[in-house]
């Protein structure tokens, strides 16, 4: 009984670490992210290009007051005053988070600042559903990898039912002193 829970703690961490590699492979592969952005003119901060398909999606973290998504071919035309205009609107904006989903095209992320930006892209090349996906993968990964633990540790520091049985009956019956 002691050496089955061992093993089945074992195969349950082995199990685990393969759902969370699995799944951090596939979250690597479906997001990208941007934290660095280059100043192109003294204030202005830009993105590296940007290229959606329908099941894109970006979600920015800290976005700035003053800046936003602009599509490629207007980025020349684009300033402090001006980019209210040209910059497109997020779908949804939550605890300091903006989402866009749904758009296609070549874009740049621009904002308007003195110093370097703290605001960070997610990008995502694959449906939300499957990102999700992802991330629960690792997460089941995570929960597996720390209960193949437990049962191996509780396993092995299980007695033996002889041992035990040993024990209860020299405590009911010690042995004679001599």
């Amino acid at each position: 009984m002691r050496t089955r829970i061992v093993m089945i703690g074992v195969v349950l961490l082995i199990i685990g670490i393969g759902l969370f590699v699995s799944g951090a492979i596939g979250l690597r592969g479906s997001t990208n992210t941007i934290t660095v952005f280059n100043q192109s003119n003294s204030g202005e901060y830009v993105s590296s290009e940007i290229l959606l398909n329908a099941s894109s999606s970006i979600i920015v973290r800290s976005p700035p007051t003053v800046g936003g998504l602009v599509p490629a071919q207007d980025i020349t035309l684009v300033t402090s005053t001006n980019i209210n205009s040209y910059a497109i609107s997020s779908n949804s904006s939550v605890a300091g988070t903006r989402a866009y989903t749904s758009i296609t095209g070549n874009y740049y992320y621009v904002i308007f600042s003195s110093t370097q930006p703290n605001t960070k892209l997610a990008i995502t090349n694959a449906p939300l559903a499957t990102t999700a996906a992802f991330g629960l993968l690792s997460l089941a990964g995570i929960g597996f990898f720390f209960i193949g633990i437990i049962l191996a540790i509780a396993g092995a520091l299980l007695k033996n039912k002889n041992q035990r049985k040993n024990s209860e009956y020299e405590y009911r019956y010690p042995p004679a002193k001599t």
